[in-house]
């Protein structure tokens, strides 16, 4: 949900009222049953909002920061371009939840809370937006390309560098101020959907462009489930545990670790979660990943819809300035090597040339190649020769 609402020219400083009450709207003398454990309403907030003061024992399955933090809402203030305000210092996040700018830390139970944000100064200033909330290093739980695309959809407010565009459809060259060039995947023994990729503009806000393959967030790939006569697409990153997920997750007493088997296949202990409200909650209450403890309703087994190698060339028009270009690996279970993507000027000269790596350590723990790249005035003017040829 989302409220426009327009300010004078020169205001920057907001205040955020808040006022979150328990998920069970109860009050400080009631007990309640949860996951078999009894909580009074004031510990219930707690753990919804802050996490354990002073830790419980462990082996309880009572939930944690790390489970429960999660589900808070989350609120922000965000500009016509995009760029989301940011909180005072007095709100710091202690875990992984949300990232720094994008909650508003509604810490105090069920109790209202102010918060001043801060919008940029200027339209030179650092923009922070969705795009910021995952990267190669900081694989936290947001899925940050789905979210950009509801936005943009939904409030019609630019989440994507316009910096990189389709050329003319007349096969003109570009416009004035950007430069051509061709984006290149080659993946000979595997599908499309066995890993994912993209450019970010560095220049640009460190914005994530139209070249992009991906699942929910951008490392990870954009998978197809089966369930019944039904398909879907599966969302990304999925809980479990306490943990996350980037790929489609094993159960527990099958794993196939390291396994060779072609990337054409699925395999049958591969699964995905159908809905985003389910994905972002916490599935299971043992350590171990049994698929008895998902919803059958919510989950469904994993395939390469793709099934075909690719070789796929796409000519860009970009504008000046400079880039990084990934290729992520998220999946653990199977193998496939010799995937790359490249970038070239308008004379195939190579800009940036990214191996996607062939397995992850786990789907916890996706592996990402990275390279930057520059396009200029002179991109694609001048031509290199291999001296041996």
């Amino acid at each position: 949900n989302a409220v426009e609402m327009c300010v004078p020219t020169a205001t920057t400083d907001l205040t955020m009222w808040m006022h979150v009450y328990s998920s069970l709207g109860l009050s400080n003398e009631t007990s309640v049953s949860f996951e078999y454990f009894e909580y009074s309403a004031q510990e219930r907030r707690r753990q919804l909002l802050q996490g354990p003061e002073g830790g419980d024992p462990p082996n309880t399955g009572k939930p944690t920061m790390a489970a429960s933090r999660q589900l808070t809402p989350s609120f922000a203030i965000m500009d016509e371009e995009g760029c989301l305000a940011v909180p005072d210092d007095s709100c710091v996040l202690t875990t992984s939840g949300a990232p720094h700018f994008f909650s508003a830390c509604p810490t105090g139970g069920d109790l209202p809370v102010a918060t001043k944000m801060t919008l940029r100064t200027s339209n030179s200033a650092k923009c922070a937006g969705y795009w910021d909330m995952n990267d190669h290093i900081a694989m936290n739980s947001f899925p940050e390309i789905a979210m950009m695309e509801a936005v943009e959809a939904g409030f019609n407010v630019t989440q994507f560098s316009t910096y990189i565009t389709d050329p003319p459809s007349d096969g003109a060259s570009c416009p004035d101020g950007s430069e051509e060039m061709y984006f290149i995947v080659s993946s000979p023994v595997a599908g499309m959907d066995t890993f994912s990729y993209g450019v970010k503009s560095v220049t640009d806000h460190g914005k994530v462009t139209k070249v992009r393959n991906s699942g929910g967030t951008l490392i990870s790939p954009k998978r197809t489930m089966v369930s019944g006569p039904q398909t879907y697409t599966a969302k990304f990153p999925v809980r479990f545990n306490g943990e996350l997920a980037f790929d489609c997750f094993e159960v527990s007493g099958s794993s196939t670790t390291g396994s060779t088997a072609p990337a054409t296949f699925a395999t049958s202990n591969n699964f995905g979660i159908i809905y985003y409200e389910i994905a972002y909650k916490e599935l299971y209450n043992t350590a171990l990943r049994d698929a008895l403890f998902i919803p059958q309703s919510a989950m469904a087994s994993c395939t390469y819809a793709y099934v075909e190698p690719s070789f796929r060339a796409s000519r860009l028009c970009a504008a000046a300035g400079e880039y990084t270009v990934q290729g992520t690996k998220a999946q653990s279970s199977v193998s496939s090597a010799g995937s790359k993507v490249m970038v070239t000027d308008a004379n195939g000269c190579t800009l940036a040339e990214v191996e996607v790596p062939d397995i992850a350590d786990s789907s916890s723990t996706p592996l990402t190649n990275i390279q930057t790249f520059t396009i200029s005035a002179t991109s694609g003017t001048t031509y290199s020769f291999d001296t041996v040829t």
